[in-house]
């Protein structure tokens, strides 16, 4: 039996070092298109990622493009926002069509607030974490929203970008403070040490979700120039994996438990900084499609929407849910998210009008909760 998944391994492994090479091979055809814009690669094309200012600040911020932009001292309040593609994605985007915070900006504007949003596609908490409390070492942060996806517990690679706060030594030295936190470091600057290894009893997805991610981790830190092909490399070896394993958006995901569970303490590191910093938290389980089958095992699922509520109430945390708020004509589609490219439904983004009604909910959130 042991062989026999050995072989498998073996030879899915040699599946995805085909497709790696044949997209790298394509990296110099990607880079032909130099004038084309990110937003058209970053998901699909019926979903943009929309890259907006509002004078010289960015809506969505950026780590090393627009940092600077967004941490703007002149503010008497500053609101950090953290979420996935979900805040900076539109489906079937049209001319007027805004995102969440940019509604938010304008909602917030007569009182001198400033609305920093960072939008991470397949972002983890344990990446909240980190961007989080480096933010705060630059520029006093009142209030964090964290949009919370199930989804997004699943994830257990941290990208170049956020890896590369470490190289600030002081914010590092403050950030390990418990072995939880060192394992984090050791993690952002180690990835070779992780790609190479995985648990016995880890499944052959697991085994390959790992090793796409730590792969692009480790070849992908391109400056930012570089983004849309490295982003290209990744959607199609995603849609070589999904193929692969029949992966469509009625699959269920199953969570990984080792990441999971580094999300969770994450999590619990996220509420004890900010108890200790005095900075009002406010959680809220993210809009997700009501109308079809969640790609999720329901009992996981359940557990996750339990435990962000009990740990939200155990710790003075402001939570909601927003997972219904969304209509369900207000959802989008996209290609399919295998080879053949069949359309499917998205669960995860929506269209334009869906981002004012989250931003209306997200206001009145922070509104009625000490604001």
């Amino acid at each position: 039996m042991d062989n026999i998944k050995s072989y498998s391994i073996k030879k899915t492994t040699l599946i995805i070092a085909i497709s790696i090479i044949f997209s790298l091979l394509l990296f110099d055809f990607l880079f032909g298109q130099r004038n084309q814009k990110v937003k058209e690669f970053v998901i699909d094309k019926e979903t943009e990622f929309v890259k907006e200012q509002i004078g010289r600040k960015e809506i969505i911020c950026d780590v090393k493009i627009s940092l600077s932009d967004c941490l703007n001292e002149n503010f008497k309040n500053n609101i950090l926002l953290l979420g996935n593609s979900q805040l900076n994605g539109i489906n079937q985007k049209k001319n007027n069509d805004k995102l969440t915070s940019y509604y938010l900006i304008n909602k917030f504007k007569q009182t001198n607030t400033n609305i920093i949003t960072f939008a991470l596609p397949n972002a983890s908490i344990t990446e909240f974490l980190i961007l989080y409390e480096y933010l705060n070492s630059k520029i006093k942060i009142d209030k964090l929203i964290i949009s919370l996806v199930f989804d997004d517990l699943r994830e257990g690679s941290i990208r170049p970008d956020i890896s590369t706060l470490f190289d600030d030594l002081d914010f590092k030295n403050k950030f390990k403070k418990s072995e939880h936190r060192k394992k984090i470091i050791k993690k952002a600057t180690k990835h070779n040490d992780v790609i190479k290894k995985h648990k016995s009893e880890d499944s052959i997805q697991e085994i390959v979700e790992k090793k796409i991610n730590y792969f692009l981790n480790d070849c992908c830190n391109y400056e930012s120039k570089k983004k849309i092909a490295t982003n290209r490399i990744y959607h199609n070896l995603y849609l070589l994996r999904n193929y692969i394993f029949k992966i469509n958006p009625s699959s269920e995901r199953k969570i990984i438990p080792s990441f999971y569970q580094d999300n969770i303490e994450s999590l619990k590191e996220i509420i004890k900084f900010s108890k200790k910093n005095s900075i009002n938290l406010y959680f809220y389980i993210a809009p997700i499609r009501n109308d079809i089958k969640l790609p999720y095992n329901i009992n996981e699922y359940n557990n996750f929407l339990d435990y962000s509520k009990k740990v939200s109430d155990a710790n003075n945390v402001n939570f909601k849910s927003f997972e219904k708020i969304i209509p369900n004509n207000l959802w989008g589609t996209k290609p399919g998210t295998s080879v053949d490219r069949k359309v499917e439904v998205d669960f995860m983004h929506f269209q334009g009008p869906a981002h004012k009604i989250l931003s209306t909910n997200i206001y009145n959130f922070l509104k009625t909760n000490d604001f």
